[in-house]
């Protein structure tokens, strides 16, 4: 007998065709890869780990106004679903500059996508659809420079109850490009 967790985590983001895993981009978990993070107060909360360093992972390139692909997966095989159907809840994206420690310097939100009451459906509904693929579009009037993408999912199944939300949240490191804002 197996057991199954029906949890999440990015497996794979995806630049301009180009497929990168974990320490390609996406900063390492300390915790079990598709555990949530529960509490606001908890120091995973920012990326799924403590460790903010730069060096545990590449930087991937990135143009300004071109889309990055967060895949979505339960386990560490790309065809296992995106996330159980009952952990319903929204899809957000943030991006943050980093200092030169990897630290962020403030995350600003740049998608979002909870419950759309025409369909009836969640962002997870979607993500499962689409087989555990969020394209998310890097802003085009951004500065240049190292940024850290928080691809999160809040599972809002046990929410009622104080601290009963749970954050599934990673982060991508990206040297994004060509961005037309001018630096301050």
């Amino acid at each position: 007998m197996c057991t199954v967790f029906a949890h999440t985590h990015i497996r794979n983001v995806i630049i301009d065709g180009k497929t990168y895993d974990r320490g390609e981009c996406i900063r390492p978990y300390e915790s079990n890869f598709n555990f949530p993070v529960k509490g606001v107060d908890n120091k995973q909360l920012v990326c799924r780990t403590t460790s903010m360093s730069t060096s545990s992972t590449d930087m991937c390139n990135i143009k300004a106004g071109s889309t990055i692909t967060l895949e979505f997966h339960e386990e560490e095989d790309r065809g296992s679903r995106a996330i159980e159907g009952k952990h319903y809840g929204p899809c957000i994206a943030y991006l943050s500059k980093i200092e030169a420690d990897g630290s962020p310097i403030g995350f600003f939100k740049i998608f979002e996508q909870g419950y759309d009451s025409s369909s009836k459906k969640w962002c997870i509904d979607d993500l499962n659809a689409n087989d555990g693929q969020l394209e998310v579009t890097i802003p085009a009037d951004i500065e240049d420079g190292d940024y850290i993408l928080r691809g999160e999912i809040i599972a809002l199944h046990l929410a009622e109850k104080k601290g009963g939300a749970e954050f599934y949240n990673n982060c991508v490191q990206l040297r994004i490009s060509g961005g037309t804002a001018c630096s301050a």
